[in-house]
């Protein structure tokens, strides 16, 4: 049977006003205290006293000078926002909240039994320096009775700040939020606006009589595209980083790990339905599925699985680690099934990402990425689990194999980068060396992104396995005539 898969946005039908938003509290007791009931060293105590006055108690450790650290240690690494800073910026300009109900409105942790650990704090913390709501607004023909008419809409997704420059901050999200195909604004569907604000502020782009979608508060950060891929279902815009830490002085790019594995524990951040902030917990259910979405046409994606809660609004949230890190970027989920839900993968979000970044630098005009092509087919075939002992952990490789010559063809290879580099048919790929750096190819989606990282100018060499034997190919210098658009 045909899964019913969702694209993780939502569409603002109708105008919300500001004070009408509120947190996604998704257990059933709230929050009555939070307070540090003790120290002992460098070990912070702090009691969290629920409604039906059950309590639960976590440490924070600190560094040398005070400050919270990860494991005790300060550094450029370490996480130093903390729940009452965020509730402080809060206050200015929601003077009379008490911080019970603050946390009680914008901090929901989903872990079944309504207890928040030292790693959900973790996760907390990336949030609030990097994660935000996301509203892009298109114009589309709208009917009502026998009358069309062109009205601005709006859907609410989310995303995380990927890189803070001097003058721009380059965000991240999903392509389908910025990307929309029932536009008539604009010749290649992207928004023709974009609203970003970060977890804390409870406001929301609205509706005036017009029917202009508008912003009425001064925490909006209206953002630009720079570029997206549809393949990929990633997308980058920016802000000015002058106006960002004028406006959220706590904000910073997210840490990202590229490395994850089954049975991890994963934290989902995102705006499900417009409801603010949310937080849900699971854990990595399949390291990569293939997932038939369509945007601009239908395609096949290699995304991670995950039980983490992942809804109608979260599209372009993080999936973090226990860490605070970015392990994957939320696009979709299942509507019949609320624990299959899925991620882009960091291992793809980066070099797409970089790209765009990359090629929009050279011209404004360029919106997309591109591809190295080596002009040779390839397959997937000898697929196996391997489990690494000393890591205690596991993931699925296979072989990735020049393919066998088609009917009447002596070679695949036609010419191209691939027969120069000398490949032939059979040889299994075992990395791809690119200026001396080697990028081990473990899976087809592994060779893709590794692809995607290349550029005019580079040189790369091939390792592969023939007859048994490795080898390593001639080197190769990279072309601009050697790509095609993502």
């Amino acid at each position: 049977m045909k899964k019913k898969r969702f694209f993780a946005c939502a569409l603002l039908a109708t105008a919300i006003s500001a004070t009408a938003l509120c947190g996604c509290n998704i257990f059933s007791k709230g929050i009555s205290t939070i307070e540090k009931t003790s120290s002992e060293g460098l070990v912070d105590y702090y009691t969290i006293t629920y409604s039906d006055g059950s309590t639960y108690t976590f440490t924070v450790t600190n560094g040398a000078n005070g400050t919270n650290g990860k494991d005790g240690k300060d550094g450029e690494n370490a996480v130093n926002l903390t729940v009452d800073e965020v509730y402080e910026f809060y206050k200015s300009s929601n003077p009379e909240a008490t911080k019970e109900e603050f946390i009680k409105q914008f901090i929901s942790v989903d872990d079944n039994d309504g207890s928040a650990s030292q790693d959900d704090l973790n996760a907390l913390s990336s949030l609030f320096c990097s994660g935000l709501k996301l509203y892009s607004v298109f114009d589309e023909v709208v009917t009502s009775g026998y009358r069309n008419t062109v009205q601005e809409v709006s859907y609410s997704g989310s995303a995380v700040i990927y890189r803070v420059e001097e003058d721009y901050t380059y965000i991240i999200t999903n392509y389908h939020m910025v990307y929309d195909s029932k536009d008539v604004g604009s010749d290649d569907k992207t928004a023709k606006k974009l609203f970003a604000y970060m977890y804390g502020s409870d406001y929301s782009p609205v509706k005036n009589t017009s029917n202009k979608v508008i912003v009425k508060d001064d925490y909006a950060l209206s953002c630009e595209y720079v570029g997206g891929s549809a393949e990929c279902d990633v997308a980058v815009i920016k802000v000015q980083t002058s106006v960002l830490k004028r406006k959220y002085p706590h904000a910073k790019a997210v840490e990202v790990n590229q490395n994850y594995s089954v049975g991890q524990t994963v934290y989902a951040f995102g705006n499900p339905d417009d409801a603010g902030l949310s937080l849900t917990k699971g854990i990595v259910s399949v390291d990569l599925e293939k997932v038939t979405l369509s945007i601009d046409k239908t395609r096949e994606y290699n995304l991670l699985r995950t039980d983490a809660d992942i809804d109608h609004g979260s599209s372009g949230g993080g999936l973090f680690n226990a860490d605070g890190e970015l392990v994957a970027l939320c696009n979709s989920g299942d509507d019949e099934i609320t624990m299959l839900n899925y991620a882009i993968p960091a291992q793809t979000v980066v070099p797409c990402a970089e790209g765009i970044i990359y090629y929009n630098g050279i011209n404004s005009a360029d919106h997309s990425t591109y591809r190295m092509r080596i002009d040779v087919s390839l397959i997937e075939n000898n697929c196996r689990y391997e489990y690494d002992q000393t890591a205690k952990s596991g993931k699925i490789v296979a072989d990735i194999t020049v393919a066998e010559a088609d009917s009447g063809s002596t070679n695949p290879i036609s010419g191209g980068p691939a027969y120069k580099m000398g490949l032939k048919s059979g040889d299994v790929i075992k990395s791809v060396v690119i200026n001396g750096t080697s990028n081990t190819v473990s899976r087809m989606f592994c060779m893709s992104n590794i692809l995607m990282s290349v550029r005019a100018g580079d040189t790369i060499k091939i390792v592969y396995e023939r007859d048994g034997a490795q080898a390593t190919s001639s080197e190769y210098v990279v072309s601009s005539s050697d790509f095609v658009s993502v």
